[in-house]
C-alpha cells in the first residue's frame, strides 16, 4: 500500500493541477465568448445603421453564441476536469520535475499497489525503496511542482479581450449596454445621435407635388442633409435629399420634395447615423371633383305655385343662372367620391350701388358674404342649397371637402344674372269668315252701331293676370286746316272666362275654344297648366272680343260717332301681380284701325269690294289661259 504521505502529496498535486486547468479553461472560454459577443454586437450595430435588425437575425446570433459558449466550455473546462490523473502518472510527472528521486517515487507507488507484480523482488527491498521515497516526499510539496505558467497564459489571453470589451463600455456606455441587452432579445432600440419620426400627411392628392416631412430630435444642425428613399407601388425606388426647413419647441422639421405620384408611396429616411425604424406609407387619393353642377330658378310665388304650395322651378343649363327679381336659386352638385362638407360662396362686384344697378363701371369680383354651408346628401356624393337671387350678385362657387380634408381647389365658378321680368307678348290675330279663311276681315269697315272683332293671342313666360282693350276715337277731319290732336287711350277691362266642362282646348290660332262658333266671343282666357306638378300655368292665353261701337267714351265723356270716324285699338296684357308692390310688367299688341260708316256707305263699300274681287278672279283666269 502506498504510504499516506506520498498519497496525500500526490492528491495535492492532483487538486492543484485541476485548479490550474480550470482557470485556463475559464480564460479561454471567457475570451471566446466575449469575442463572439462583441462581434454580434458589432454586426447588430452595422445592420441597424441601414435598417432595423430582423428579429430572426438576432435570434440566430443568440443561438450561435450559446452554441459556441457551450462547445468552448465543454472543450476547455468540462472535458479536462473529467480526465482521471492516476498516482503513477502524477509520480512520473514529479520524477520528471525532481530527478533526485532517482525513480524511487514511481517505484514506491507502483510496487505498493494491491495488484503490483513484484517480479521476484523481496519485500525488504520494496520497503527500503518506499521509505526512502516517503522520506524525500515529506520534504517537498508536490502541489508547487504544478505548471503555474498557465495562470500567466490565462491572464495574457483573457486580459486583452476583457479590455476590448471594457473600452466601448466606458466610451459609449448607453450604446454598449443597449447592444448587450439586444443580444438577449430585450425589446430596446439602438440609440442614435438623431431620431427621425415621420411628420408627413398620411394621404396626399393625386398628381400634385408631394412634401415628405420628418421631425428630428437629438444632435442635429441646420447644415445636415439626409436622404429619403421613396418607392411608389409597382414602380422603381427613388432617393430625394432631406433638408432642414424650420425649428419649433419639439425639435426640427426636415422636408423632402418628391415628384407627383399616382400610386401609394412607401418611404423611409436617413440623417447622419439616424434612420427611421420602419417604412411609412402615404396613400395617394384623388381630390373631390364636381361632376355635375345643376341649378334651378325658383320663380316668385306670385307667379303661381304647385298644388303642394311649392314654387315652380326652371332648370338652368350648366348651372349658369339667369332669373327675374324675387326669385330664388336652388343649387345641387354631385361628386365622383364621398364628401363630408360643402360650401357655396356668393360673389359680386366689389363696388355695387343698388340705386344704379345698370352701372357698367368695371369692379373686381369679391365674396359678397360668408360661405354658406350646403346640405350633404345621404349618399355623401351630393350637396344642395337654396338662396334668394338679389341684386349685386354676379356668380357663385361651390367648394367641397372629402374625408381627408382635400377640397376641389380651385372651385369652378358659375354666373348669376338678375334680369328684369320680361313682359307678356301680345299679337292681334288674323280674323276671317269661316274656318277656311275665305274672306279676311282685317280692314273691314264697321257699320254705325256694329261691333269690332278683336282676336288676339298672348304669351307670358311667368304667367299673366289680366287683359284689357285700349281704344281711342280718331275723328274725321273735314278740312286739312283743322288741328290734329293726339287722343288718349281709353281702357276697357276684359273679364276672364274659364273653360267649361264641354269646351274643347283653347286654340291660340283663333283665340277661342276649339268648339266656339264665329259669332261667339271669349274676352280673355289664360290656359291652365296641363301638368300642374311640373309646368307653370297661365303662360298661354288670348281671346276674341267684340267691341261695340255704341257707348264709347273718351276723356270728355260719351262719344257720338259719325260716318268716317276711325277707332284705333290694341290689347294690353299684364303679368302676374300677386302680392308684389312694384309695378306689374305689361305689354301691348300692335294697333289696328277700323273705320265707322253709315249703312249706305258700308253697302257701297261692300259692293265695290265685290266688283274688285270679280275683276281679280277674271284676271287670274286670263293669266292661266296665257300660260297654258
Amino acid at each position: 500500500m502506498v504510504p499516506p504521505t506520498i498519497q496525500s502529496n500526490l492528491a495535492g498535486l492532483r487538486v492543484r493541477e485541476r485548479i490550474l486547468t480550470f482557470i485556463w479553461g475559464v480564460a479561454c472560454v471567457l475570451s471566446i465568448v466575449l469575442v463572439v459577443l462583441a462581434s454580434s454586437c458589432l454586426l447588430d450595430w452595422l445592420i441597424d445603421r441601414s435598417r432595423d435588425t430582423p428579429l430572426l437575425v438576432r435570434i440566430g446570433m443568440l443561438l450561435i453564441q450559446i452554441s459556441i459558449a457551450a462547445a468552448a466550455g465543454f472543450v476547455f473546462i468540462v472535458w479536462p476536469q473529467m480526465r482521471f490523473l492516476p498516482d503513477s502518472k502524477l509520480a512520473l510527472w514529479v520524477e520528471d520535475k525532481m530527478p533526485q528521486f532517482g525513480h524511487r517515487l514511481i517505484s514506491a507507488v507502483q510496487l505498493n499497489e494491491p495488484d503490483a507484480d513484484l517480479g521476484g523482488m523481496s519485500k525488504e527491498l520494496v520497503g527500503v525503496v518506499t521509505r526512502e521515497a516517503e522520506t524525500r516526499a515529506a520534504q517537498v510539496g508536490f502541489a508547487q511542482l504544478a505548471d503555474h505558467g498557465r495562470l500567466k497564459w490565462s491572464i495574457a489571453v483573457a486580459a486583452p479581450v476583457v479590455m476590448l470589451v471594457l473600452i466601448p463600455l466606458a466610451v459609449w456606455p448607453t450604446l454598449s449596454f443597449t447592444l448587450l441587452a439586444r443580444q438577449f432579445l430585450f425589446p430596446v432600440d439602438v440609440p442614435h445621435s438623431v431620431t427621425l419620426v415621420s411628420a408627413s400627411e398620411e394621404v396626399w392628392p393625386i398628381g400634385e407635388d408631394i412634401v415628405i416631412a420628418y421631425r428630428v430630435t437629438g444632435k442635429w444642425n441646420e447644415k445636415m442633409v439626409g436622404s429619403v428613399k421613396v418607392t411608389p407601388a409597382g414602380d422603381k425606388t427613388d432617393r430625394y435629399p432631406l433638408k432642414f426647413v424650420r425649428q419649433d419647441a419639439q425639435g426640427a422639421i426636415f422636408h423632402a420634395e418628391v415628384k407627383p405620384s399616382y400610386n401609394d408611396l412607401t418611404y423611409s429616411a436617413r440623417l447622419v447615423d439616424g434612420r427611421t425604424k420602419f417604412s411609412s406609407v402615404m396613400k395617394i387619393v384623388a381630390r373631390p371633383v364636381i361632376l355635375d353642377n345643376m341649378a334651378w330658378i325658383q320663380i316668385p310665388a306670385y307667379c303661381g305655385t304647385r298644388p303642394d304650395g311649392t314654387r315652380y322651378e326652371q332648370p338652368q343649363p350648366r348651372g349658369e343662372v339667369v332669373g327675374i327679381p324675387n326669385s330664388a336659386v336652388r343649387i345641387r352638385v354631385t361628386t365622383q367620391k364621398p364628401i363630408t362638407e360643402a360650401w357655396l360662396e356668393l360673389r359680386g362686384p366689389e363696388r355695387f350701388d343698388p340705386t344704379k344697378p345698370d352701372d357698367d363701371t368695371p369692379s373686381p369680383e369679391v365674396a359678397r358674404d360668408k360661405p354658406r354651408k350646403m346640405l350633404v346628401g345621404a349618399d355623401g356624393m351630393s350637396a344642395e342649397l337654396s338662396f334668394n337671387l338679389v341684386p349685386g350678385l354676379s356668380g357663385y362657387t361651390v367648394k367641397v371637402k372629402d374625408e381627408h380634408g382635400f377640397d376641389n381647389s380651385p372651385p369652378p365658378r358659375r354666373s348669376l344674372r338678375l334680369i328684369p321680368e320680361p313682359p307678356p307678348m301680345v299679337t292681334l290675330l288674323r280674323d276671317t269668315f269661316g274656318t277656311g279663311g275665305d274672306f279676311d276681315l282685317e280692314g273691314l269697315p264697321v257699320p254705325l252701331g256694329g261691333r269690332i272683332r278683336i282676336p288676339y293671342r298672348c304669351d307670358a313666360p311667368y304667367g299673366m293676370s289680366s287683359a284689357r282693350v285700349l281704344y281711342r276715337v280718331l275723328k274725321k277731319h273735314e278740312s286739312g286746316n283743322d288741328p290734329v290732336e293726339d287722343e288718349k287711350w281709353i281702357p276697357s277691362p276684359l273679364f276672364e272666362v274659364a273653360a267649361g266642362p264641354n269646351d274643347l282646348p283653347f286654340d291660340p290660332k283663333t283665340g277661342v275654344f276649339g268648339n266656339m262658333t264665329f259669332e261667339q266671343q271669349l274676352p280673355f282666357h289664360a290656359a291652365p297648366s296641363p301638368i300642374p306638378e311640373i309646368l307653370l300655368g297661365r303662360t298661354l292665353g288670348g281671346g276674341r272680343y267684340f267691341m261695340k261701337t255704341e257707348g264709347l267714351i273718351d276723356v270728355k265723356g260719351p262719344v257720338q260717332l259719325k260716318s268716317g270716324d276711325q277707332i284705333e285699338f290694341c290689347v294690353e296684357v299684364f303679368a302676374m301681380k300677386g302680392d308684389r308692390k312694384e309695378a306689374v310688367p305689361s305689354a301691348r299688341s300692335e294697333t289696328r284701325v277700323s273705320t265707322v260708316m253709315d249703312q249706305k256707305e258700308f253697302t257701297a263699300w261692300i259692293q265695290n269690294v265685290g266688283k274688285e274681287d270679280e275683276r281679280v278672279k277674271a284676271l287670274e283666269l286670263l293669266q292661266k289661259g296665257v300660260f297654258k
